[in-house]
C-alpha cells in the first residue's frame, strides 16, 4: 500500500546476511525480489543519502514504486524496470529534455521537489526545446536547490502513464543506462513493486 498522509512510511527490520548493496539505481532495479540496500544513486539521494548498514544492523524496510518502461526498437519491444528515472534528451539538446522521475532527484538536481518514491504516481519534468541557452543555464543552476520553478518553458506534472515518440537523435537513459536505438517509449507506474532497506 502506497504511503498515506500523516502515516509512517515503512517498518522496522534487520539487515540480512544476504543483503545486496546497490551502488546505483540500475542495480537496485536489477534485484526486485532480493533484499537491497541502496548505497548510491538518485533513489539513495532522495532518501537522504543514508549510511550503509551491515548484516544484523537495525534498518527500515521501505516499499517503493517502480517505473515499468516499454521501449520499442526496430524489433520486438523490451521491458525495463527503473526505480529512479527515465530521461529523454538533455538540458542542452535541441529538442529539450523530458524526465519521468519516481524520486525527484536527478544527479545533483532536485527536478521535482514534491516527488515521493511510494506515492503511486511519477512526476514528469519537461524542458521545452524552445528554451534559450541562457535560460537553460539559469534553470539548470537553480535546479540544484529546486528553485527552477515556476518557469514559462518548464513544466512538472504528475501521472501514472506516459508515452513519447523519438524525435531526431534524442538519447534515452533509464536509471542512467543508455538504451538505443529506440523509436518510442511508454512508462507506467507500478506501486509497491519492491522493498529497499535503509
Amino acid at each position: 500500500m502506497t504511503i498515506e498522509k500523516s502515516k509512517p512510511w515503512g517498518k522496522p527490520g534487520v539487515i540480512p546476511d544476504d543483503v545486496v548493496f546497490a551502488v546505483n539505481d540500475s542495480q537496485v532495479a536489477a534485484f526486485p525480489e532480493l533484499r537491497v540496500q541502496p548505497i548510491g544513486g538518485n533513489l539513495w539521494r532522495s532518501l537522504g543519502s543514508p549510511q550503509r548498514r551491515d548484516a544484523g544492523d537495525a534498518c527500515t524496510e521501505l516499499p517503493i514504486d517502480v517505473l515499468r518502461c516499454t521501449v520499442a526498437h526496430h524489433g520486438e519491444p523490451s521491458i525495463v524496470i527503473a526505480v529512479s528515472e527515465v530521461c529523454v534528451g538533455s538540458w542542452f539538446a535541441r529538442g529539450g529534455m523530458t524526465v519521468i522521475t519516481n524520486v525527484g532527484t536527478f544527479g545533483d538536481m532536485n527536478l521535482a521537489p514534491r516527488a515521493h518514491p511510494n506515492d503511486g504516481e511519477f512526476d514528469s519534468f519537461v524542458l521545452d526545446g524552445s528554451t534559450s541557452w541562457r535560460q537553460r543555464v539559469l534553470a539548470r543552476r537553480r535546479s540544484v536547490t529546486g528553485t527552477h520553478l515556476p518557469h514559462p518553458t518548464i513544466s512538472v506534472t504528475r501521472g501514472r502513464h506516459f508515452e513519447i515518440t523519438r524525435h531526431g537523435r534524442a538519447e534515452l537513459l533509464i536509471d542512467g543506462q543508455p538504451h538505443g536505438p529506440w523509436t518510442s517509449l511508454s512508462v507506467d507506474i507500478v506501486p509497491d513493486f519492491m522493498t529497499v532497506l535503509v
